[in-house]
């Protein structure tokens, strides 16, 4: 496989992956094709977990339910101290930045996630961060649109790899639906055990069945997306990874989302304060081998109808 992982690890983790359905007892439907008992996988999901190759199972929610307004943040910093900068960014965020990382693009460097309280207030957020740290050259990328968010990695492939699909454009508020966010934190990352939702109502004073009403609802109306194991892609051995950025709009991101299975991510983004910024389709491809991830790049952007296209690689970061 190329990872330093054994086989049997390595099915673990697909199966964790792509095998699991939120349920009473989620961990049986991924043990079940591997020839394993339940209580037999949730000790190897325990020690994957432990060695820091998962970050966590659970429920992956749609960005838009989260509320306030995200963005994609260029900034210019000095480059032999751009890694400095986005630690700083990511422990003086207060949390809104969940990724800050170095990349390889000409100009801008630096490029971090932030989520503000809402669009009135995103960009004086933003310049109260970057200010006092002398950083005045930035481009703010609104997030317009998310037509994919699946964050998988095919280990016998090598690459990234989910299924296609647009998620619905406005699904509702985490709030409209009763879901506050020390909840949505917990359904994030649930406990590694063999009925999570029961252990996880019994904390918050809910019944088990009262939980998975609640979960398939998420589901049913978009706010919850994708449910399984999420991976360290450096564990695995998936150190090449880029954000592919293209010209385009609504039609070429969805077109992303639906024929490009590499891609993790597809978004449709909007430069905010006036900015000129022409390239606003983004995709994220993850692979073993350079080669692999501007290859699938490549086929992407052709299948989705996009004529120019930049790839930026991650260069070392922060995720929260």
């Amino acid at each position: 496989m190329g990872s330093g992982l054994d086989c049997a690890s390595s099915l673990v983790l697909e199966a964790l992956q792509y095998g699991m359905a939120p349920g009473p007892e989620p961990f049986d439907g991924a043990a079940s094709p591997l020839g394993m008992d339940a209580e037999s996988l949730l000790r190897e999901a325990r020690r994957l977990r432990r060695a820091g190759i998962i970050r966590r199972i659970g429920i992956s929610l749609h960005p838009r339910s989260l509320g306030g307004a995200s963005a994609l943040v260029l900034a210019a910093v000095p480059g032999d101290r751009a890694m400095e900068y986005a630690r700083v960014v990511s422990s003086s965020s207060g949390g809104r930045s969940k990724h800050s990382y170095v990349r390889s693009f000409p100009r801008y460097n630096l490029w971090f996630t932030y989520r503000a309280r809402g669009p009135e207030s995103l960009l004086e957020e933003i310049g109260g961060l970057l200010s006092p740290l002398g950083v005045d050259d930035y481009v703010v990328l609104t997030t317009a649109r998310v037509c994919k968010l699946s964050v998988k990695y095919d280990l016998e492939r090598g690459t990234s790899w989910s299924q296609p699909g647009v998620l619905p454009e406005d699904p509702p508020l985490l709030g409209e639906l009763g879901v506050d966010r020390a909840l949505a934190r917990r359904l994030q990352d649930l406990p590694v055990s063999r009925r999570p939702f029961r252990e996880l109502a019994a904390e918050v004073g809910e019944t088990e069945e009262g939980l998975l009403d609640l979960v398939g609802e998420m589901f049913s109306r978009g706010a919850a997306v994708d449910f399984g194991a999420v991976l360290d892609p450096e564990a695995i051995g998936f150190r090449h990874g880029a954000v592919v950025m293209g010209s385009g709009g609504a039609a070429e991101c969805e077109r992303v989302a639906t024929l490009a299975p590499e891609a993790t991510h597809a978004i449709l983004r909007e430069p905010a304060g006036g900015a000129r910024w022409d390239l606003r389709v983004y995709f994220v491809i993850q692979a073993r081998r350079r080669e692999d991830v501007e290859a699938a790049a490549g086929r992407a952007a052709e299948l989705a109808g996009i004529g120019e296209r930049e790839l930026a690689y991650g260069e070392g970061g922060i995720t929260l």
